[in-house]
């Protein structure tokens, strides 16, 4: 008797604990129930520029409290959906690519955490741009200001 074993379907999404993240969760989410697919949520965060180096402390505190961030976003959002979560320190388009490096889609919003509306009407942001560019998977773009 044969059976299927490959593996099911990965999606790849890219939160940055915004509000806006939530509408680009739940995107991917409904995606992934219709298509039977694998989530792996993913988001990159950075310690704010300071003088000096970072006491570990606070790097420790910064890490938990990004992923106390993610955690309450995925409840709200997920609704008992299984998903691989991926917190880290470092740029959001390296951690993007790489996690997407092997996904059949990435799913990302047209603007982070940092627009704010004052950018001369840009369609996409910089981490958009870039992943757009150079990611080896067909990527989807929910646009900032979506209710789904």
């Amino acid at each position: 008797m044969a059976t299927d074993a490959s593996p099911a379907p990965l999606i790849v999404v890219g939160i940055d604990g915004s509000a806006k993240s939530e509408v680009v969760l739940r995107w991917a989410a409904d995606q992934a129930r219709a298509t039977r697919s694998r989530m792996r949520v993913v988001h990159a965060w950075q310690f704010p520029e300071l003088p000096g180096s970072i006491p570990f402390r606070i790097e420790s505190e910064l890490s938990e409290a990004a992923e106390k961030l993610v955690d309450r976003l995925l409840n709200d959002v997920l609704d008992g959906l299984a998903a691989d979560v991926v917190v880290q320190e470092g740029g959001a388009v390296r951690l993007l690519l790489n996690e997407a490096a092997n996904a059949d889609l990435l799913v990302i919003g047209s603007h982070g955490y940092g627009h704010d509306g004052r950018d001369g009407g840009k369609l996409l942001g910089s981490v958009t741009q870039s992943c757009l560019m150079q990611a080896t998977c067909p990527v989807v773009v929910v646009p900032v200001g979506t209710v789904f």
